[in-house]
């Protein structure tokens, strides 16, 4: 056994070696006549059946005995030496013979009635034998013998895989398997298929055969090939629908090392999921894992929808491309609903095109049963008289901006909040002369635009403009507008130098804390929590955004050596960059000269 490790080793790189299949190499010894086996041998059938492993009745034999998928070790001593194994086989299997030693080996293939069949030199890695892809003529045991190339010696393994009968090519049908040892050069099958048939040929290998597919139609022309699709290094064609009828062609190989591997073919009528979606109709589907549907619908400038994809099965993910295969809109968990099912919610479409809809699984693994639905929405263009405390969703038209008009009183305060998971939105207010008074991009957190109690000045009408902060033609979206206008600032608390403050926000709530500071002070205001994303604004008192912070360190908030313009009254807005976030938090104001 002192051997086998590394013989074993050896025994593994041969077997996987490209190497020539059935070949003796040109120096091979002259063949030595073989007497019958005292064993009787099975009659012959013509007819392949499914082969089971037979033992070999050593009690009738002098000889070793190796088996299919055994590893025999041995030893030759002296030059004239050599050594016999025998194994049971029917007529019609195919076998691998891989010799594995530390000097130049030669291996022979005896039938049962002593006929030569094969015998190689070099076929194994450096200077072992092999025999690869073998079939074999004769029922009843079968000789190996072994031996050293001009008198070499030392010890060896011997490796003996088979016992599948199946060759490569001729026709298959629904449901059919062969297993194959299959090389570079391949083989090819045919199928009779039908026009509008979704065709699925898959091969399963050993984890080290990288085997590829490919898929031609009745004229010859390529339709689909693939490599990997399988998992792992597996190649798989999986539901491709038929185009016409008449004979296809399926052909199969390896990029490198031979390998047995077993083709499996399946068709059905109707695909497992994918194609057109229908408006308002949930449609469904059964989702292999690793796998993904594609769904289609044809969309026009302007229209807003809804895709929903539902399972109890597995957490779904949801893409929109168009049809140049541009990712749009995704989803993984629909926020509406607080599940693992997808949703992408009033999405505007961009142009007159052709959109598909990706359904997968948000994991590898994930697969079953689903249900996708495309909806039509109905959104509002923006724009018109807006109302306090009432929430209002609007349709920002690409290329265009919203213009929403207010009443506000003298001494009150004005407070506009945007939300858009479309958009990036910009705001600006203007007062009742149509002057421009404040504008603000992303104070409302992500790329959402606000404007936090800002003070009137004056009574009269007022009007908030909503535009796209990139200013792009083709951007529009939907977005979320809330007003709110109040008598009194109602501030959380005030903040003086040096102490800390301590508070709890809440999910979609803001804190405005005050200070006095004069001009030329170096104000610092952080603000620091152990659960939220904290995030900080600073305001004057006419309700001017004079900067903010998000992630100064780390996730803490920290508006650092801001100098004060003039004296006056100063705001903080403090909450959490997520209106879903909740939260304590801790802050602290330094005024410095």
């Amino acid at each position: 056994m002192k051997y086998f490790h590394i013989l074993f080793s050896l025994f593994i790189l041969s077997l996987l070696a490209g190497c020539r299949f059935g070949l003796s190499s040109s120096a091979e010894p002259t063949p030595i006549p073989r007497p019958t086996v005292a064993l009787e041998a099975e009659p012959t059938s013509s007819e392949i059946k499914p082969i089971e492993s037979q033992p070999t009745e050593s009690s009738t034999l002098d000889t070793p005995v190796i088996a299919y998928n055994e590893i025999k070790e041995g030893q030759l001593t002296s030059s004239n030496e050599m050594d016999e194994w025998v194994f049971n086989a029917k007529a019609g299997e195919r076998v691998n013979i891989v010799l594995s030693s530390q000097f130049d080996s030669y291996l022979e293939l005896y039938a049962p009635d002593g006929e030569f069949v094969a015998s190689n030199d070099d076929s194994g890695k450096n200077l072992s034998a092999a025999l690869f892809d073998l079939q074999l003529k004769q029922n009843g045991p079968h000789t190996v013998v072994v031996r050293g190339y001009d008198g070499a010696t030392g010890g060896y393994v011997l490796a003996l895989t088979g016992g599948h009968p199946t060759i490569g090519g001729g026709m298959l049908a629904n449901g059919d398997s062969r297993a194959v040892m299959l090389s570079k050069e391949g083989f090819k099958w045919q199928y009779q298929g039908q026009a509008g048939t979704y065709l699925t040929v898959t091969l399963n290998a050993d984890e080290l055969v990288d085997s590829q597919l490919s898929l031609y139609g009745p004229n010859g022309t390529l339709l689909t090939s693939d490599d990997d699709s399988g998992g792992g290094l597996n190649a798989e064609i999986f539901e491709f629908e038929l185009p016409v009828d008449g004979i296809y062609t399926i052909r199969a190989n390896t990029i490198a090392e031979p390998g047995l591997v077993t083709l499996n073919l399946s068709s059905s009528a109707q695909a497992s999921g994918g194609g057109p979606l229908t408006v308002g109709a949930a449609q469904t589907g059964t989702l292999k894992p690793g796998h993904v549907h594609r769904w289609s619908f044809a969309g026009e400038t302007g229209q807003i929808v809804n895709v929903s994809m539902n399972s109890d099965d597995f957490d779904t993910f949801l893409e929109l491309r168009d049809s140049q295969d541009v990712i749009l809109a995704e989803n993984d968990d629909n926020n509406l609903d607080g599940t693992t099912n997808s949703l992408i919610n009033l999405f505007v479409i961009p142009a007159v095109d052709t959109y598909t809809v990706v359904a997968r699984g948000l994991g590898e693994e994930d697969g079953g049963d689903y249900n996708i639905t495309l909806e039509l929405a109905e959104v509002m263009p923006g724009g018109g008289p807006l109302l306090p405390d009432t929430p209002t969703q609007a349709l920002l038209v690409p290329g265009q901006t919203d213009s929403w008009m207010f009443e506000a009183e003298q001494n009150s305060f004005i407070s506009v909040e945007l939300q858009s998971d479309q958009l990036d939105t910009y705001l600006e207010l203007y007062g009742p002369d149509d002057t421009l008074l404040i504008e603000d991009d992303d104070s409302g957190g992500d790329l959402n635009a606000a404007l936090f109690d800002f003070p009137v000045a004056q009574t009269g009408e007022y009007r908030v403009v909503i535009s796209s902060a990139g200013g792009a033609e083709s951007e529009g979206g939907v977005y979320d507008i809330l007003l709110s206008l109040s008598d009194n600032l109602a501030a959380t608390g005030e903040l003086i130098s040096g102490e800390a403050r301590t508070s709890h926000v809440n999910k979609d709530e803001e804190h405005t804390w005050t200070f006095e500071a004069k001009e030329g002070n170096a104000i610092s205001v952080r603000m620091e929590s152990d659960t939220l994303d904290t995030y900080l604004a600073l305001y004057d008192s006419t309700g001017e955004l004079l900067t903010l912070n998000d992630d100064f360190q780390g996730t803490n908030a920290v508006i650092s050596n801001f100098i004060i313009p003039k004296d006056g009254q100063y705001r903080v807005i403090a909450r959490a960059y997520s209106g879903e976030e909740e939260g304590d938090y801790t802050i602290l104001l330094e005024i410095t000269e």
